[in-house]
């Protein structure tokens, strides 16, 4: 059985992500549930500000949530979508 963890604001996540992790620019969908075992889980789309390095903040992102949430199965997708020079990795 599947269910959303006591606790846990998804909106607030996003914004203690973005406010700690180095180069996070934003969150986009945020999915936080757990198994019946009591495993917490995370689905996440990033954003990165300019000049972020796309490997580190996806593995400070994983850092914080296992750090501060205990949730230790996530799968984090940076968002690509941006395109020009105004987008902070299109010099990646």
């Amino acid at each position: 059985m599947e269910g959303a963890p006591a606790g846990v604001d998804p909106d607030a996540l996003a914004g203690q992500l973005v406010a700690s992790v180095e180069g996070l620019a934003g969150v986009g969908p945020l999915h936080v549930w757990s198994l019946s075992s009591g495993q917490a889980m995370a689905t996440l789309n990033i954003t990165l500000e300019a000049g972020a390095d796309p490997a580190g903040v996806t593995s400070a992102v994983k850092a914080a949530l296992l750090k501060r949430h205990d949730i230790a199965h996530t799968t984090v997708e940076v968002d690509w979508s941006c395109a020009g020079a105004a987008c902070p990795v299109a010099t990646q």
